[in-house]
């Protein structure tokens, strides 16, 4: 780690501490790392709804900092769903158990009955007799042929809560790839299927590009209308993402207002063109206050896209896309930058 990150690390955590101590909360970890997140400026949701509680000069309470954890940390409560589920699974298992050790009990009981009524046969009986252990061997057998019926039924019925239980756990699954706010994949998505694309790309030969997006001016959005309202560009923005890429490829929110594209098997003009595509949707679609119908104006980005070159790793092709989406906003915004743009490869020459 360099001088200057960890210089950088060790100002978030001084700040952290210091709204600790400000706020009077316990100093666990998981407030600790609240403030840590606000220090360094990645969860804008999360310092927006901070900030505006700080701002009124009110107590921050212990369950007012636990709400924000559980809604920005914690995955949205998947821990605990995951938790749950598991326990039910468990249950289930211990119950299939406990029904297979009495079948199992059963079964040994009858066969020792069997053992002894064969005795008792080879025996001189009287009629009677005979009458009475054929009686007593037909009743045990309908027991256990209950008890059989019995553990079918325990078992299917097994089967079917583990089948669903098994389906929420993919849909928990599935929950803690998604961006609560967004509904399309987040940064723990993003860098598991870019490893994976990478590792793809470079075994097929085939292309792979990676185009960075982020919301031009987007604070002001904020400052002016809102944070209800800066939510509503981030799903607007989230939603044109989602429609406008393939099933193959993947829309996801980087962070705050950066939102990704990987597009597997899709070379640098082709990628250009889905960024293009995708600006002019963001830029047509018309934004409304919603309480008021108020017309906001058009939304703008700036978007990077960079090329996987062989030996890429995922960190090389994700700073190659950032230099060009900064390029973008230095050129002044609401346009598409490329890694081949004559500005970029100046920028190469002098590094």
């Amino acid at each position: 780690m360099a001088n200057n990150e960890i210089e950088l690390v060790d100002k978030y955590c001084q700040k952290a501490l210091g709204l600790l101590r400000r706020t009077l909360l316990p100093a666990l970890p998981k407030f600790y790392d609240l403030f840590y997140t606000y220090a360094s400026g990645t969860n804008i949701e999360l310092n927006n709804k901070l900030n505006d509680k700080l701002s009124t000069g009110d107590n921050l309470t212990i369950q007012f900092a636990e709400g924000l954890y559980s809604e920005f940390l914690s995955s949205n409560g998947v821990e605990d769903r995951l938790s749950s589920v598991t326990d039910e699974i468990l249950d289930s298992i211990s119950n299939i158990h406990t029904t297979i050790d009495k079948a199992r009990t059963n079964n040994n009981n009858y066969t020792e009955m069997l053992d002894d009524t064969v005795a008792d046969l080879k025996e001189d009986n009287d009629q009677e007799t005979v009458s009475k252990l054929t009686i007593k061997l037909l009743e045990m057998t309908k027991q256990v042929q209950e008890a059989n019926l019995t553990l079918e039924n325990e078992l299917a019925s097994a089967k079917s809560d583990i089948s669903s239980l098994k389906d929420e756990v993919d849909e928990v699954r599935q929950d803690s790839l998604l961006d609560p706010l967004t509904k399309i994949d987040n940064r723990k998505s993003f860098d598991r299927f870019l490893e994976v694309a990478i590792d793809s790309a470079e075994e097929s030969g085939k292309s792979l590009s990676l185009v960075m997006i982020d919301i031009d001016h987007f604070k002001k959005f904020n400052d002016t209308w809102g944070h209800q309202t800066g939510d509503q560009v981030l799903r607007l923005v989230g939603s044109t993402l989602r429609s406008g890429t393939r099933e193959e490829d993947l829309a996801a929110r980087y962070g705050g207002e950066e939102f990704a594209l990987i597009l597997v098997d899709t070379d640098l003009e082709q990628a250009c063109i889905v960024a293009e595509k995708i600006r002019k949707s963001i830029k047509n679609r018309k934004l409304h206050k919603r309480s008021t119908n108020e017309n906001l104006g058009c939304i703008t980005v700036s978007s990077g896209v960079a090329t996987f070159r062989s030996g890429d790793s995922a960190e090389t092709l994700v700073e190659r896309s950032d230099v060009c989406l900064y390029a973008a906003k230095h050129a002044g915004r609401n346009r598409v930058i490329n890694e081949d743009h004559s500005s970029i490869k100046k920028q190469a020459k002098v590094a």
